[in-house]
């Protein structure tokens, strides 16, 4: 007789290294975003538009495609580890519900009650990316290139410090396009390390880019959600593979850059007639990256990295999401799924490069409000 059963332990370990796989997946795609970037006005002719194109298209989706992919085994992988607790846990007389202080279901507080699985559709099925379960947190993991209070600060660091702090300042009082930018860039003078939430709604208004990320991933929910239905679901929560996220105006270049994105929703069939409430989620670090220079005025990111050596200054965490509400009817076709929408100049590494060509386009701007943030 064929055994059955699952070491929920080792499962979940392993599901843990292939997200930490996917992540690092992810981070290559951005790294190679940031280098070929950097490439035109350092080389001249239709070659050159070739070249960029071929990373653009065909190689950059085949290579996050597989990013994509592992990230679903690692999901498929924690939710079956889960799966296996709960089942475990009801033959042992364990209540259905979590109990204060008790084991918990990713994603729940303690005493929440535990999604059912969905009529006909276990949890652990997925489908363009998107995996029946309840949602939970990602686990990305973020650089560092300065340490925080590790250097001693010499007569020119409190010159600089000044200048930069003036530069806030002048920020503050004469760029109200800048709002979001000159908030987080002031958190970061706060020192405190302290988390920022950002209105991932008003990103998502005012940055096109923003806006097509967001639009596509809530159309690939539609498509998954669809296909999930086709396999006998009824009343069900899913989760999206993390994917990169990119912006476009200066004000969110300064604010949020590239980031992490993901989404969860819940679908509930009634009649012909589908709901889905998805939330697409942002998260990204604060920082900045030895080496890389901002687009816009050219000043390197050592400048600001600088302060948090020497303990004046902190990185920290800045997340946001927003949550649409999407109905359909059985059998209405799903719109296409594109990502269109003005390139960044510099996509995948926000408003940082490793050299800013001279004649580039784009705008310029002598007031820098810093920040950067790693992948």
């Amino acid at each position: 007789m064929a055994r059955l059963g699952m070491d929920a332990d080792t499962v979940e370990s392993i599901g843990r290294e292939l997200g930490a796989s996917a992540n690092s997946i992810e981070r290559v795609v951005r790294e190679i975003d940031g280098l070929v970037a950097a490439i035109p006005g350092q080389w001249l002719g239709p070659s050159v538009t070739r070249y960029i194109t071929t990373w653009q298209t065909s190689l950059r989706q085949q290579t996050a495609a597989c990013g994509h992919a592992v990230a679903g085994l690692s999901r498929t992988a924690l939710t079956n580890a889960a799966n296996q607790r709960e089942v475990s846990g009801r033959l042992d007389g364990a209540p259905a519900v979590p109990q204060a202080g008790g084991p918990t279901w990713p994603g729940l507080n303690p005493g929440d009650p535990v999604p059912p699985p969905a009529p006909g559709l276990p949890n652990g099925t997925s489908s363009q990316g998107f995996t029946v379960g309840p949602p939970t947190q990602p686990t990305f993991s973020y650089d560092e290139d300065f340490d925080w209070n590790s250097k001693e600060p010499s007569w020119q660091d409190y010159v600089n410090a000044a200048k930069w702090k003036a530069k806030l300042e002048g920020g503050r009082a004469l760029r109200a396009d800048l709002d979001d930018a000159t908030a987080a860039y002031a958190r970061y003078w706060e020192n405190s390390g302290e988390p920022l939430r950002i209105d991932f709604a008003e990103a998502y208004a005012e940055d096109s880019t923003i806006r097509s990320g967001v639009d596509a991933e809530v159309t690939r929910a539609r498509l998954a959600a669809q296909e999930l239905i086709g396999k006998g679901g009824r009343e069900f929560s899913m989760q999206g593979a993390p994917s990169a996220g990119n912006s476009q105006e200066e004000n969110w270049l300064k604010t949020l850059g590239a980031f992490n994105q993901w989404s969860d929703a819940t679908v509930s069939v009634k009649g012909d007639q589908v709901t889905m409430v998805v939330t697409v989620h942002a998260e990204d670090r604060y920082n900045f990256n030895r080496g890389m220079a901002d687009v816009h005025t050219g000043a390197p990111d050592s400048d600001n990295g600088r302060f948090q050596e020497l303990g004046w200054a902190k990185s920290f965490m800045t997340s946001g999401e927003l949550t649409r509400t999407v109905t359909w009817s059985l059998g209405d076709p799903a719109p296409p799924v594109t990502e269109s929408g003005p390139e960044a100049w510099n996509p995948g590494r926000e408003d940082r490069a490793p050299s800013v060509p001279e004649d580039r386009d784009g705008p310029r701007n002598d007031r820098d409000t810093g920040r950067a943030r790693v992948l």
